[in-house]
């Protein structure tokens, strides 16, 4: 799809409600007509329209029932509705995450807990996974022989386990026949030729064993539930390519005891899926199992009650961000993110105390001057709350500077911080954010550059 020279915004909603609906078509209507963007491409798009592929080289792609990739020319996606497809919303939130593309809202993203929505966030983590085809109607034979070759074919239900509802087919025609005799969620993967497969016991995120399964003769799948034998390889010993993709895809979906099954596909390593706390007390191996299980549960007590855990769920960011200051007036303001700074300072001209009524307030100029401001913009600026410290400047210079305590907007996350007034007009931006800000807030990655996109050095 080629790139617009305009903004292109998604709205998605459930189903597609027709051309003049509030529901669908008649939003994008009225938001034109609103005219608030002028210059933005406004789409609808129908989740239950999408078919959702990855393929046999582990790339992802949304189409709609017509063959048409959809999304990748996204400049922002609004989910309008989407409650009634938690599955469908959380895949396309895993191919927008991976694609660097903004959405709203955020709860979004954790809506799919089943086999379809797993698949995406084990793909959008670059963990490689088995083709997968999922879609909410049963797509065009054309289109199922592109994504997943001309079979045979795995069709799984989408909230199946222990291997159970699993037929393996060997047509299209067959595919729809097994669909369309369950009416439930699936999910269709090429036939994988193959001796067995690994269920690798991750605990702490790391791998604590692996049972080596092999169907029994006849079956199609290699769960040990039904009939397949296995074999316990110590930790050392299980392969290294599959250990690694088992972590990064227990890690993935934050399974922190997991049961991961790997299969080897034309000598790589694929994931299957991964099983949240699997069959400890039960199944094969019980011993071996509920003493890895100990042992995780051993260091995780000791960790706890050993020393204080740093809060690794904030919110990430990059090297720089915009912000707004809505208490002194200004919008879109680039700032630099500084770990290495304590204080966070903005460029300010004409700092005075004025003596008021009730005592004194500090006056002020912000922005002005600064070569990536707009000066026109700048605009006088005054703070009750203040008050002066001693800082060290970055060649370790002691200077007395004026700190008022104002409101901070970053991606709609309003806080209120202390910040200090300086002359900023030589530096890259002139908003900078240091540790006392940035701490308990976010957690920065250096990787991202100014765009929120990651940037090669």
């Amino acid at each position: 799809m080629a790139k617009s020279n305009q903004p292109v915004v998604y709205i998605v909603f459930r189903s597609n409600a027709g051309p003049t609906s509030t529901r669908f078509g008649g939003f994008i209507t009225r938001l034109k007509k609103a005219g608030h963007m002028p210059h933005a491409e406004y789409k609808a798009i129908a989740l239950e329209d999408m078919v959702c592929v990855i393929d046999e080289h582990n790339n992802a792609t949304i189409y709609d029932q017509a063959g048409t990739p959809q999304l990748s020319d996204a400049s922002f996606v609004y989910f309008k509705s989407w409650e009634a497809m938690p599955e469908t919303a959380s895949m396309v939130v895993s191919y927008l995450r991976a694609k660097g593309i903004p959405f709203e809202d955020a709860a979004v993203a954790h809506s799919g807990i089943h086999k379809p929505s797993q698949m995406w966030k084990l793909w959008s983590a670059g963990v490689a996974v088995i083709p997968t085809l999922s879609s909410y109607y049963v797509p065009s034979k054309e289109m199922i022989e592109k994504a997943l070759g001309s079979g045979p074919y795995i069709v799984k239900p989408a909230k199946g386990e222990k291997g159970r509802g699993i037929s393996k087919v060997q047509s299209y025609d067959e595919v729809v026949s097994v669909i369309e005799s369950r009416p439930i969620d699936w999910i269709v993967q090429p036939y994988v030729l193959n001796d067995g497969d690994y269920r690798v016991m991750v605990y702490g995120y790391e791998v604590r064993g692996a049972l080596y399964r092999q169907a029994a003769k006849g079956a199609v799948v290699n769960n040990t539930s039904q009939g397949a034998t296995s074999t316990f390889i110590a930790p050392a010993d299980v392969p290294e390519d599959v250990a690694r993709q088992a972590v990064s895809a227990a890690q993935a979906v934050e399974h922190a005891v997991a049961g991961v099954d790997v299969m080897y596909d034309s000598g790589h390593p694929r994931v299957l899926e991964v099983n949240q706390g699997s069959q400890i007390v039960t199944g094969h191996q019980v011993e071996k199992k509920m003493r890895a299980f100990g042992d995780f549960m051993s260091e995780r007590i000791s960790d706890r009650f050993g020393r204080r855990q740093p809060n690794n769920r904030l919110p990430v960011i990059g090297r720089y961000v915009h912000v707004n200051l809505p208490e002194l007036g200004t919008k879109h303001v680039f700032a630099k993110v500084d770990t290495g700074a304590y204080q966070s300072a903005i460029h300010a001209t004409n700092i005075h105390e004025v003596a008021t009524q009730d005592g004194t307030k500090l006056e002020f100029t912000v922005l002005e001057g600064h070569s990536s401001t707009d000066t026109t913009k700048a605009k006088p600026s005054h703070a009750l709350e203040y008050k002066k410290v001693v800082v060290r400047n970055s060649f370790g210079l002691k200077q007395i500077r004026y700190v008022i305590k104002t409101r901070i907007s970053i991606n709609g996350r309003m806080m209120k911080t202390g910040i200090t007034l300086t002359d900023r007009k030589d530096m890259v931006a002139p908003l900078l954010l240091g540790r006392r800000f940035l701490r308990g807030r976010y957690l920065v990655n250096v990787e991202i550059g100014a765009k929120g996109a990651v940037e090669d050095e």
